[in-house]
């Protein structure tokens, strides 16, 4: 079973909900103006028990974060009944709905989990250009923190394997370079040693006396 409610099965929670807590008024009103039978009553008591089993075990079985999710939304519920209307109520309603999902309204630190998470999975290693890529106007419009290391774009950045890698390749770099400059120093010197044993060779003669 999954620890989460997809969009639909969540308007089915509360749609279960809202007519649990509406049929528990509805016995209430019409037992008040003795307009419903004992069974009728009983009938519709037991359709709530059952129904709140039912929201009890669902939600017993969910995430914690999702627990709060759907106490947060049947709460609201509650305070805001669902209503039923016609479809040209619903063209009405749905019409400035559809207009305000055109905008995400969401906290900076919120926005900024999702955009990591996003430069996680499109900038650590990228070699693109920035000029191609989709999520560049978006970081630059809001102001996201630039990483400024590699040439090709400000959000690029290397993982942990391949920055070590480079720092290899760099500490390598460095010691042939510094291998090379040992070993030129060293046919200098030899190149002068010469140098000054031909200068100070000593040149000697054999001479065989005559008999």
């Amino acid at each position: 079973m999954k620890k989460y409610l997809n969009s639909n099965e969540m308007l089915d929670i509360l749609f279960v909900y809202h007519l649990a807590d509406t049929s528990e008024k509805i016995v209430e009103s019409w037992t008040s103006r003795s307009n419903m039978t004992k069974n009728e009553a009983k009938y519709l008591r037991t359709s709530i028990t059952y129904a709140q089993k039912f929201l009890t075990g669902v939600r017993d079985r969910l995430d914690n974060k999702e627990q709060e999710k759907l106490s947060k939304r049947t709460i609201k519920a509650s305070e805001k009944p669902i209503i039923f209307v016609d479809e040209w109520m619903k063209q009405r309603v749905m019409g400035t709905y559809e207009k305000e999902l055109e905008i995400v309204k969401i906290g900076r630190s919120k926005f900024k989990k999702v955009a990591l998470l996003a430069m996680k999975a499109v900038c650590e290693d990228c070699t693109d250009s920035f000029a191609t890529c989709s999520l560049y106007d978006i970081f630059e419009d809001c102001l996201m923190p630039r990483a400024d290391r590699e040439k090709n774009c400000p959000y690029c950045f290397l993982s942990k394997e391949k920055e070590e890698q480079r720092q290899e390749n760099l500490k390598r770099l460095e010691e042939e370079k510094r291998l090379r400059a040992e070993q030129k120093s060293k046919r200098k010197q030899r190149k002068q040693k010469n140098r000054y044993d031909e200068e100070d060779e000593i040149i000697e003669y054999n001479f065989k006396t005559r008999r």
